[in-house]
């Protein structure tokens, strides 16, 4: 689906706290009704924790930007574990990275939200369509707080082999440098192209992206950094709905 087809309905926010060694979540969110995604923007911006959620610069960011302004403080303190887990894999993006994929390599779980969705299941018959739109967005923020806390811990990502032709499973050891990543101590290298690949692939309503600058030359960006004893994380989940741990 084009970018310029997505929409973002409601924003499920999951908030969480790091101490080093497990993630506690302290509360969660529901965004929904009128102008959901300039309120999950103002949700993000108005703190000052790391933002983690899986597809965040490819997609929510992506979808969020059509309507309204993604804020440097937002991007800044962004991280994309989808992003991650294929720069650690290598190759073209596949299927074997994503949230369905991961959470049950990494933990043994079955994501409850169905692992394909509309537009790749079956086309026109309705017997072979798989609905997405009731999934609560929070669920997805909830299992990324346990995979990220897996990661760092365990300092290994394991990949599944997807629904596409010639994907395999594999593994990766987390360096110090992946986990200072994780935890927000080390910027995502990708958070700085995110605006020039926007602009060069489409998408992004142009007064947003005028308004953002403006925000952003008045309100100084905060880079991403930890708070407490190791920090705290937040994901972020767009499209038909949108999830954030934070």
């Amino acid at each position: 689906m084009p970018v310029d087809g997505w929409a973002v309905a409601r924003a499920g926010l999951v908030y969480a706290e790091w101490d080093g060694e497990r993630c506690r979540i302290t509360g969660d969110e529901l965004i929904e009704g009128r102008h959901p995604a300039s309120r999950l923007i103002t949700a993000l911006a108005g703190d000052q924790r790391l933002i983690v959620g899986h597809g965040l610069l490819r997609s929510d960011l992506r979808a969020v930007a059509m309507v309204t302004a993604v804020l440097d403080a937002v991007l800044l303190r962004s991280l994309d574990t989808l992003v991650l887990a294929h720069r650690l894999r290598g190759g073209r993006y596949s299927t074997g990275c994503g949230l369905s994929d991961l959470a049950w390599e990494n933990l043994g779980i079955r994501r409850r939200k169905p692992h394909v969705p509309d537009r790749l299941s079956g086309g026109a018959d309705p017997g072979l369509r798989v609905g997405r739109q009731d999934h609560a967005p929070r669920d997805d923020a909830a299992l990324l707080a346990n995979l990220r806390q897996t990661l760092i811990t365990t300092r290994v990502l394991v990949w599944g082999g997807g629904f596409t032709a010639g994907g395999r499973k594999g593994s990766v050891e987390l360096t110090d440098e992946h986990v200072a990543e994780l935890t927000g101590r080390r910027p995502q290298p990708e958070n700085a192209a995110w605006r020039p690949l926007l602009r060069a692939k489409g998408g992004g309503d142009e007064d947003g992206q005028e308004a953002g600058a403006a925000c952003n030359r008045r309100r100084p960006a905060v880079p991403g950094r930890d708070t407490g004893p190791g920090g705290a994380s937040a994901a972020c989940r767009a499209h038909s709905g949108a999830s954030a741990h934070r």
